[in-house]
Formats: structure tokens, sequence, C-alpha cells
């Protein structure tokens, strides 16, 4: 008897000294002295090694820290001491949550809810849980509730408009985000996913703002610093974005999802290998990572590596079978690199409401290029247009729609503006350097560039967009030699620079008039085969006009107005090429290209499909292999189709 005492004498001063510890640490916690925290909270496990709790602050502490893996850690410890304390599993469901454990993060929050169905910060989690998952439906459905019960819930405010924007409704976003922002103004995340919504609908600098005012209200939110490198890299300032992305990465190295966004800016600023070694660095630490190695296939490609690039699509889709632009990149490859068994597994991603429009999106285009290959022409056209129609439905929530009169007027603007020869710019010198190659995108534009690339003489930097941003009204002069400049940087040696920039069609009087004597070469091809061509393509970049033929007939009819004014006006100075004649018949054409841009022959661009140079375009696969005449006439495969572009032509 008076051992047994003894013992729950010793038991209860075990527990009053734990319970010491544990309050102690809590003390420690509140004041902001996470080392003494630290110390209380081991004494106590090492006092008690089975009680929850100090595991539970330890896990606390080290989130705090910015430990995520030892947070995990010591928080899984305190779940497995106590089935009970809804406190725990909370933080369970939460810093799983932050590790990207979804799976676990779900079923500690599902754990909660048995336990208590009120428990919001629980549920809310599980929307979050949920939304990793790629179930957006189920993820959204949780959030609601937990807004309804709570409106001024502001976590759960900032979770509903991250889901809405990956949802493809981001004018939905803005308004549930923008309400978050008048509870919460001093809530950086709040901020920061509201310019994230911004960004996507093309509020560039209100976004800009948003993310300033999160970064004035802490200078070392990583968030912040990621979201403003998205914002300079969806605005072409690359260099400014990596900066935004390095500034982020000091503030927490491991920060995945920048570090992706940090590898696609480098490749997009044509940085080829420094870009490789991030995407490998990557997988180094995020093993059998789909993002990384389709990273690296982009790479490949544009390198001309095609069966290394093949390898890397591969291994994306096969760590993520939803990965779609992997699937569209292999579908498009010159040996169609996809089976019926892989088409099987796309189209289960085609209706999928848990798989995002973009994936939906691209899983139909990858489809239909299955299809148009195999000449299963019905078949291809279904998919080609279900992806179109959800890339305007996606581009209608977003505010971004074709306005046919706006480009019209636009169009007679220009006309007027150069109604004859303008005056040239006398102070430019070396401008015959440049070659500016324009024309509808998909009428070969890529290929004539591959070609007068691989001239020793000749540079091409792809869509440098050197005129995109100029004004008519700019001081000529002073625009000319910036952009003279910036061209000659890129390629200081070469006798002649090309800028690949198919819109710049809209811009030839203002590069007539900045350099007289360039070279500028319209590339024209059959213009229902540019029409099917352009609907067939999804475009990176989102032009409102592509994803209706209809509206693809509007658009090359302003085309079609703005260059017969070119040709009126500059005809002589123009040089066209035909897509079919170079095609059909490449060394007659070739060698009359050559000669026009005042060079002499040379039988490398005739072998251009073994040229090393990087491309960057839609086109990369077709330009690494020699002529073939498939795709000419491609529209007459689809001619039961194609009544409202052919009518809009007109």
């Amino acid at each position: 008897m008076i051992n047994q005492k003894k013992r729950r004498q010793t038991v209860k001063s075990r527990m009053r000294k734990v319970a010491s510890y544990v309050n102690a640490a809590r003390k420690a916690i509140d004041k902001g002295d996470l080392k003494t925290a630290e110390r209380a909270s081991l004494s106590a496990i090492k006092l008690d090694p089975l009680v929850a709790e100090p595991y539970h602050l330890l896990a606390h502490i080290a989130y705090t820290q910015g430990r995520l893996q030892n947070a995990g850690d010591h928080i899984l410890e305190a779940a497995t001491r106590d089935d009970e304390n809804l406190d725990i599993h909370a933080d369970c469901g939460a810093i799983m949550n932050t590790l990207g454990r979804a799976a676990e993060a779900e079923a500690a929050c599902r754990h909660v809810l048995e336990l208590d169905p009120h428990h919001l910060q629980a549920r809310n989690n599980l929307s979050v849980a949920l939304d990793l998952q790629g179930r957006f439906k189920e993820s959204l459905e949780e959030v609601n509730i937990v807004i309804s019960k709570l409106p001024t819930y502001v976590d759960a405010i900032i979770n509903k408009g991250s889901i809405l924007v990956k949802i493809g409704e981001p004018v939905k976003a803005i308004e549930v985000l923008t309400n978050g922002v008048n509870l919460a103004p001093e809530n950086p995340l709040l901020r920061v996913n509201l310019a994230t919504a911004l960004r996507h609908v093309g509020e560039f600098e209100t976004a800009l703002e948003q993310v300033e005012i999160a970064i004035s209200l802490n200078t070392e939110y990583p968030e912040a610093y990621g979201v403003l490198g998205d914002i300079f890299a969806a605005t072409g300032q690359y260099e400014a974005s990596i900066s935004a992305y390095d500034t982020a990465l000091i503030h927490r190295p491991g920060f995945k999802a920048v570090q992706l966004n940090r590898a696609a800016a480098l490749y997009k600023l044509g940085n080829l290998h420094d870009s490789e070694v991030a995407y490998t660095n990557l997988l180094n630490n995020f093993e059998n990572n789909a993002e990384c190695y389709a990273g690296l296939g982009t790479i490949q490609l544009a390198r001309g590596c095609l069966n290394s690039a093949i390898q890397s699509f591969r291994k994306a889709v096969e760590f993520d079978p939803s990965h779609a632009s992997a699937w569209a990149a292999l579908a498009s490859s010159p040996h169609m690199e996809i089976s019926k068994g892989d088409i099987k597994i796309i189209k289960k991603y085609c209706l999928n409401p848990n798989v995002t429009q973009e994936k939906r999106i691209a899983a139909h285009f990858a489809i239909g290029e299955f299809f148009d290959k195999n000449n299963q022409y019905e078949e291809a056209f279904f998919h080609f247009k279900a992806g179109n129609d959800e890339k305007k439905i996606m581009l209608a929530a977003k505010d971004f729609v074709f306005d046919f009169d706006a480009l019209m007027k636009d169009t007679q603007a220009t006309i007027q503006q150069f109604d004859k020869k303008p005056d040239l710019n006398p102070d430019i010198k070396g401008d015959e350097r440049l070659i500016f190659i324009i024309g509808m995108p998909r009428s070969g534009t890529s290929l004539v560039e591959q070609i007068l690339a691989s001239h020793a003489e000749i540079v091409g930097l792809g869509e440098a967009m050197s005129m995109m941003r100029l004004e008519a009204n700019s001081d000529t002069t002073a625009s000319a030699k910036n952009i003279m400049a910036n061209l000659i940087r890129l390629a200081p040696d070469a006798r002649r620079i090309i800028d690949k920039t198919p819109f710049h069609f809209h811009k030839v009087g203002l590069i007539r008039q900045l350099f007289p004597s360039s070279y500028i070469i319209h590339c024209q091809r059959d213009i229902l085969d540019t029409g099917v061509s352009c609907y067939m393509q999804n475009f990176i970049n989102e032009y409102s006009w592509s994803y209706d033929l209809e509206h693809i007939g509007l658009y090359l009819k302003a085309y079609k107005k703005l260059m017969l004014h070119w040709q009126l006006t500059f005809g002589e100075t123009l040089i066209e090429i035909n897509y079919e004649q170079l095609v059909s018949n490449p060394e007659p054409n070739i060698r009359r290209l050559v000669e026009q841009v005042n060079l002499e022959w040379d039988p490398s661009c005739l072998n251009f499909y073994n040229t090393q140079r990087p491309v960057f375009t839609a086109s990369s696969w077709q330009v690494r292999q020699p002529i073939y005449e498939s795709k000419i006439d491609r529209a007459s495969k689809y001619t039961q189709y194609l009544s409202p572009l052919i009518e809009n032509l007109v």
C-alpha cells in the first residue's frame, strides 16, 4: 500500500511538473520567446513522452519559425497521443495542408468534424485540403458552409477567392476578396490573393497596387513577392519577375511554387541553361514533380532535343496523368507520341469538374490533334470545338471578349494615320541589319525564321516584340535608337537580326517610318487554312478572337484590310512569301528569300531543321523536321464545319 501511494504521489508530481513546463512554454510563446518555449516543451517530453500537448507546442514553434517539416513531425506525434483534442487535430489539418500533404490534412479535418460538426476552422481546412487535391466542387461547397455560418471569417474568404480563381471565375473572386479587404484591410494575404485575381483579368496596375500594400504591411512576406513576380511575368517583364521571385525565396527558401515560376520565367527570358538547372534542382528536392518534368521537356523541345523532350513529357504524365499540356505536347510531336490507350486516359479529364479549366481545354486540344493526325476529322473537330468553347467561357468569366467594332476602329485609325508613306527617320543608321517577319499566327512565320536563321550571318531572336509597346506618337529618333540598341545587344556580330513577331503586321507603317532600310517579310498562307490552324491551336497567349470560327473570320477580314493598305502603300518594299509555294518548292523560294535580304547563299538554309538554335513558339516540333506538305489544304478536311469562318471573311 505504501509503495502504491508513493507511486501515485510520484505520478502526480510528474504531472504537475509537466503541466508547469507546458504553462511556461505557453507563456514564453505569448511573449515571443520561442527558445525558452522550446526548452520547456522538451523538458515536459523528457518527464512524460506520452503527453500530447508539448508536441503540439513544438509544432506551433516550428511552424512559426518556418521549419515546416519539423512542425509536421511534431503535430503528428501530438495527434497520435491524443485522439480527442480537437485543437491538435485541427492544427494537424492546417500544417499538413501547408506541407502539401492534402490526404493527411483531409483525414485530420474529417476526424475533428466527426467529433464537432460545427468546428469552422476544421471545415475551412478541409476545404483547403480538397482544393489541393483538385476537388474544387467539394472544396467550394465546404467553404460556402463556413462563410454561411460566419460571413466575417477572413481565412474562409481568402480560401474561397483562391478556389474561384482556380475554377476560372476571377471576377467573382475579386468581388469576394474585395469584401474581405473591407473587413480586414491589414491582412496581407487578402491583398495578395486579390492581386492574383486582378492579374487573371488583366488589371495589372491595380494588382500591383494591392501587392505594394501587402508588402508595406509585411516587408518580409514571401507570398507578396511571389505574386509580384507573377504580375511582372504576365506583362513580359521577366527580369523584374525573377528579381521578385529571388526576394520571395530569401524569405522562404523552400517556396516550391515560386521556384517553379522562377524556372519558367528564366525560360521565357531565353536563359535555357539556368532554367534547366532550376528545374533539375527542384527535382532533387521534390522528386517525381510533374511540373518540373514538363518544364524540362519544354526546354529540350526549344533546343531541338526531341527525344529527350518526349521522355520528359512522358515523365510528366506518368506522375500526373491530368497534366494536359504535357499530353498536348506529345500529341503535337511529329511521330505522335500518344496511343489510343493514352486517349482513354486523357478523355477522363475533359469533363471532370475537379480538373482546372486550363487542363480540360488542353486535354480537348490534345485529343483533337490525335484524331486529326489519324484522319478522323469528325472526332477531331468535336474536341477542337469543345476546347475552344470552354476557352470562350473561361475568357468571358474574365470579361475578356472579342470586340470586332473596336478592332475595325483601330484598323481604320491606323490606315488613316499612314494614308501615305510617312516621313522617314533620317537619323537612324544600320537599320538594314533588321528583318521583321510578320503575318497571321500559323502562317509559316516560325518556319521562315528558322530557314533564315540557319544562315551563318543571320540571328533569329524569335518574338522579340520590339515594336508592340511603341506608340505611333513616340519620339521617333529616340525610339528607333533604343530598339536598335536592344536588338543589336542580343546579336552584336550578326549582319541580319530577325524579330519574328507576327502581330507586327499592325505596325508596318511605324516600322517603315523608324527603319526605312529594314526588311519586312510578310508570310501568307491560304486564308482558310490559316483560320482553321488558328482554331486548332491552344495558344499560350489569350487571343480573344481565336476560339470562335466566326471571330476568326472577322479578325482575318481586318488583317486582310490592313495588309492590303500596307501593300498598296509600301508594296515594293515588302517581301512576300507564300507558305504553299515555299512548302511545295522549297529551294528556289529559300534562295529568293536569302537574295532579297541581300546576303550570299548559304546551303545551311536548306537544312534548317538541323540548325541548333532555341525555338520558343508553337511550331517548335515542326521546324525541326524537313518541309512537309501534310498541312497544305488542311481546311478541306473540315469544310462542313467552316460556314461561320467563310461567311465572315467576305
